[in-house]
């Protein structure tokens, strides 16, 4: 696909389908504020931790330590329409625990950085970085984590989250 309009909205219809087949809750709404307002009202009362991105500047949501918290808020880089996955690219105000620890997440998914691919995703990111900006972590994240590798039964949550909302800002 081509990025058109048309296309892009094919992709974030894509997205949509997949992350409702791989049991992600997901909300689309129009424009960034909007999309913020959306995570702080599925935070509710929730003890969050969040990442240092531009996006969240201006919450008023209490933050505490990773490992203190049960909802993690983190902004995607890209997202891959095929398989509804969510790329986290983690730094230094972006700590892998925020993304990992918490049982709950939230990610905000900007609609056009939804590529077709991961094949996409990942060409772009490290075609735009030189070798010393190129990210060092890159979580792919498609729904809540699971595992069967302990007795050949299906755990949610070992590995990351066992709950996934995405909040698509259009």
């Amino acid at each position: 696909m081509s990025n058109t309009t048309e296309s892009r909205t094919e992709r974030v219809d894509l997205f949509q389908t997949r992350l409702g087949e791989i049991g992600v809750d997901f909300d689309m709404v129009k424009g960034k504020k909007r999309a913020v307002a959306k995570v702080i009202e599925l935070a509710g009362e929730s003890q969050v931790c969040y990442w240092q991105h531009p996006v969240f500047k201006k919450i008023d949501l209490e933050r505490v330590a990773a490992e203190d918290a049960d909802l993690s808020l983190v902004v995607a880089e890209f997202a891959v329409a095929e398989s509804g996955t969510v790329g986290l690219v983690h730094g230094p105000d972006r700590p892998t625990a925020e993304g990992l620890l918490p049982p709950r997440q939230i990610v905000l998914v900007d609609a056009k950085n939804i590529k077709d691919t991961l094949h996409e995703a990942l060409k772009e990111i490290y075609s735009e970085k030189s070798p010393t900006e190129v990210p060092t972590n890159i979580a792919l994240v498609t729904g809540p984590s699971k595992t069967a590798d302990i007795g050949l039964k299906t755990i949610i949550g070992v590995h990351s989250p066992k709950e996934l909302h995405v909040v698509i800002s259009a």
